[in-house]
């Protein structure tokens, strides 16, 4: 079975190249500019990828931070913990 959005783009271009066949003065060009904003716009949503960006980076959206600097953070939060 066919992707209903992707039948619906080659639709929409079919309709596009009907428009443009038709003489200059019955031409719609209205239409014809809406369709293709509307065709970008759906091809940008097939397109679309959900995944955070975080997820891409490979450090859980934190910044990454070397063993020292881990080490001397908990150390000085230790320290505020306890005096």
């Amino acid at each position: 079975m066919a992707d209903p959005l992707a039948k619906w783009v080659e639709e929409m271009k079919d309709f596009i190249r009907t428009e443009d066949k038709k003489p200059i003065e019955l031409t719609d060009y209205h239409a014809i500019s809406a369709v293709e904003i509307a065709i970008d716009a759906l091809k940008d949503c097939m397109d679309w990828d959900p995944t955070p960006q975080y997820l891409y980076d490979n450090d859980g959206g934190e910044p990454a931070l070397s063993a020292r600097e881990l080490y001397h953070k908990a150390f000085r939060e230790h320290k505020e913990a306890h005096s």
